[in-house]
């Protein structure tokens, strides 16, 4: 019996009291609230995924920036050792220029001597009646000149060795 007290002593509808339509406002305020933070939500998850996904790109084109740079970096490394030998390779192509120039400069000297022994037995096997005698004489390089036939060779009107100075067979060079 002392819950039909109850019940009679209420007598009115909680449902309509202002209290519980205040309660029902609010609610349905916070409902309201709560689903607006659910969207900002979902949207901040939607820029952080958007925004790890450009980090994820961000990085990968660093990486693929840091591999550039170290290739870069080997390959300025293959050049100074490149250049390096270009330039040891171009102190042995000039040491061996100088060696080349030297042999070549003692060839020639070589061949001068050779050349002026050659002419020397070639005159000292000559027969001095071996030429014929010409009826031209040259006193002296300026006479040859003078007459229009220097320089003179061996065998020429007017040649001897008194015009010729390297005994090379043409006098009055």
């Amino acid at each position: 019996m002392f819950f039909l007290g109850l019940a009679a002593g209420c007598g009115t509808d909680p449902t309509t009291s202002n209290e519980y339509r205040t309660l029902l406002s609010d609610r349905d305020s916070l409902s309201s609230e709560v689903s607006a933070l659910e969207v900002r939500v979902d949207d901040v998850v939607s820029a952080m995924d958007a925004a790890e996904v450009e980090a994820q790109s961000a990085q990968e084109a660093l990486d693929e920036h840091e591999a550039q740079v170290e290739a870069i970096a080997e390959r300025e490394d293959e050049v100074t050792a490149l250049e390096a030998a270009v330039s040891d390779r171009e102190d042995e192509v000039t040491a061996l220029a100088e060696t080349l120039d030297e042999r070549e400069t003692e060839i020639e000297q070589r061949e001068a001597v050779a050349n002026r022994q050659a002419d020397s037995q070639a005159r000292a096997t000559e027969e001095p009646t071996a030429q014929a005698p010409s009826s031209v004489y040259y006193r002296n390089c300026d006479a040859a000149r003078a007459a229009g036939a220097a320089p003179v060779r061996v065998g020429d009107p007017g040649y001897g060795t008194h015009l010729d100075r390297d005994r090379d067979g043409v006098g009055c060079e």
